[in-house]
């Protein structure tokens, strides 16, 4: 049934469509279960950057003392609403504003939701009390939407010890083995991100075709150039999951020569705004990546960009920022 509990949440978190959830998914847990928080819908948050502290409520035994459980952090993880579900296509709600549409157009990357798995602490003090989250300043977080930072998560802490959830699973039909889930494995791999600078206006004039000209170097250990030893298949290029993309037809192709990349964006349409572009390069073979010692540079630059209109006249446009997340 636990099992069942935490796929459910999973949708549940969908549908608030890239809010801070104010209680926790249980609410009521025993100290040293695994809870579930929906803090918004951020962009660069990972473990190293997340602070989470729980506040008992006064009369909490055996103490009221707050405790830091930022080194229980198990996962922090985006998921984003099935393309096929009303919850992705919905232009009602809300007057509009409460739509993956509506956040796609704030936050210029798709409308993913945030999440961070938490394995509590044996020690938490029985009662009621809340989470509070402090996010550094390397996460961007969106305009006009609720700042995890500015919200309390309430929760109730149980007696008598819990412990920490397995999502354990099986694989195969034939046999009883079963698998315990990984969650890290759902945090984002280290990447390069092409998108909108976060301080221009999200207007932008439309485009049929982009080309964007990247220097995007990659180090071994020893912080020796390595691009022409990484071949092509080890590398991915993803455009981010937007709904502008789909009703524009929006399509992503690239070449590479060492570490020269050419990310060539394409809408028959006409109509793709210019600064919702957000693409990401990954190494995505991790396991020669990390065999071999290899990550990208610290330093990747964008060497020229092009826009051009349907009839294939260039035209002008702004130029993304490029950075390691």
């Amino acid at each position: 049934m636990r099992k069942l509990q935490h796929c459910f949440i999973l949708i549940l978190f969908v549908l608030l469509t890239s809010c801070v959830a104010t209680q926790p998914f249980p609410y009521a847990v025993r100290a040293g279960d695994t809870v579930t928080l929906a803090i918004g819908s951020l962009d660069g948050a990972n473990k190293d950057n997340i602070t989470i502290t729980y506040y008992p409520d006064p009369g909490s035994l055996p103490n009221e003392i707050p405790v830091d459980v930022t080194s229980n952090i198990r996962s922090v993880f985006n998921i984003n609403a099935d393309k096929k579900s009303k919850t992705y296509w919905d232009t009602t709600s809300g007057n509009g504003q409460n739509t993956m549409a509506y956040v796609e157009g704030i936050t210029m990357h798709g409308a993913w939701q945030t999440v961070v798995a938490v394995d509590l602490p044996v020690t938490l003090p029985v009662g009621t009390g809340h989470f509070e989250i402090v996010l550094d300043g390397s996460i961007i977080i969106p305009p006009f939407l609720a700042s995890a930072s500015d919200v309390n998560i309430e929760a109730q802490i149980l007696e008598a010890g819990g412990s920490a959830h397995e999502f354990e699973y099986r694989q195969k039909n034939f046999n009883n083995d079963t698998v315990i889930g990984d969650l890290t494995t759902l945090g984002q791999l280290r990447q390069v991100v092409v998108r909108k600078k976060p301080a221009v206006s999200t207007d932008g004039p439309a485009f049929a075709a982009a080309e964007f000209n990247l220097e995007v170097p990659i180090y071994d250990l020893g912080f020796n150039d390595v691009s022409d030893l990484v071949p092509d298949s080890d590398i991915a290029i993803v455009l981010d999951d937007q709904i502008t993309y789909d009703k524009n037809q929006t399509s992503l192709n690239w070449s590479r020569s060492g570490s020269a990349v050419k990310v060539i964006i394409m809408s028959p349409t006409g109509n793709q705004n210019s600064k919702s572009i957000r693409f990401s390069i990954l190494l995505a073979n991790y396991v020669d990546a990390e065999a071999n010692g290899w990550s990208f540079a610290d330093t990747p630059s964008v060497a020229s960009v092009k826009y051009f209109d349907v009839t294939g006249v260039e035209i002008s446009g702004p130029t993304p920022q490029i950075l390691i997340q």
